[in-house]
C-alpha cells in the first residue's frame, strides 16, 4: 500500500534518557529556544502538517521548561504554523520503540508519519520537500550510500507496530523495517549529510552548534 497524499506528520521522539548527554538533549539550547522546538520550527518552514512529541524519563523536566507542554499533553497546542501533541511513555524503560508505540497509538491522521529521534537534526526544508512526495510503505533518506533518519512511514505500517509487544526483542523500528519485501522500501538520496549526525554527546552538540 502506497503513502496516501496526505502530508506526512511529525513524530519526535523524546523520551530517552539522555546518559551519555547528562541531561534532556531536547532542552539544550540552541540560539535562545530549546533544541526541541527548533526541530518544530525547521518542519514549519515545510509543513503546516501536525507535531507529535513523544516523551519518556524526562516528560517533567519538559514540562517545567516548556509551560505549554502540560496543556499540549491533553490537547493539540499551536506552535508557529503547526498544532501540536505531547504523548508520554508511561513505561519508557521498553525504550524509543515503545515511544514511537505510545504516539502512533494516540495520533488521528490517516496518513504517512516522519519519524525522526530528538537527536538527529532534521534535514533542510528543500530535500525534505522532496523526500516527502515518495511512495511506498517506508522511505529512507540516503547520503553516500548510507542511510538516516528521518524515516517516513505510511500509515498501513505505522498500524502495523502500534499491534507489537515493546518488550520482544524484534519490537525494535530497524527490525520491523528489514522484515519488508526489499519493494516496499525506497531510498531516497539527499544531500543533507545532517540525516547521519547523532547528537549523543556534549561534544557532539558544541561541534553541531559550531557548524551549522
Amino acid at each position: 500500500m502506497a503513502l496516501s497524499e496526505a502530508k506526512p506528520v511529525l513524530v519526535i521522539l523524546a523520551g530517552g534518557q539522555s546518559s551519555r548527554m547528562g541531561e534532556p538533549k531536547g532542552l539544550l539550547d540552541f540560539r535562545g529556544k530549546p533544541w526541541i522546538l527548533e526541530q518544530v520550527s525547521r518542519f514549519n518552514l515545510w509543513s503546516y502538517a501536525n507535531v507529535y512529541i513523544g516523551l519518556g524519563y524526562h516528560a517533567q523536566d519538559y514540562i517545567n521548561e516548556i509551560p505549554w507542554f502540560e496543556t499540549a499533553v491533553h490537547n493539540f497546542c499551536e506552535y508557529e504554523s503547526s498544532q501540536v501533541r505531547v504523548l508520554v511513555n508511561p513505561n519508557p524503560v521498553h525504550g524509543p520503540f515503545s515511544t514511537l508505540q505510545t504516539v502512533l497509538s494516540y495520533r488521528n491522521e490517516v496518513g504517512p508519519a516522519l519519524v525522526l529521534p530528538i537527536d538527529v537534526p532534521l534535514m533542510n526544508h528543500r530535500d525534505l520537500s522532496l523526500f516527502v512526495k515518495e511512495k511506498n510503505e517506508v522511505v529512507l533518506p540516503e547520503f553516500r550510500g548510507k542511510t538516516g533518519h528521518p524515516v517516513l512511514l505510511s500509515s498501513a505500517f505505522c498500524s502495523s507496530l502500534v499491534t507489537l509487544d515493546p518488550k520482544l526483542s524484534t519490537s525494535r523500528l530497524d527490525t520491523q523495517i528489514n522484515t519488508l519485501d526489499p519493494s516496499k522500501i525506497t531510498k531516497f538520496q539527499v544531500k543533507d549529510e545532517a540525516i547521519h549526525l547523532n547528537l549523543n554527546l556534549s561534544r557532539d552538540w558544541q561541534q553541531y552548534k559550531s557548524m551549522y
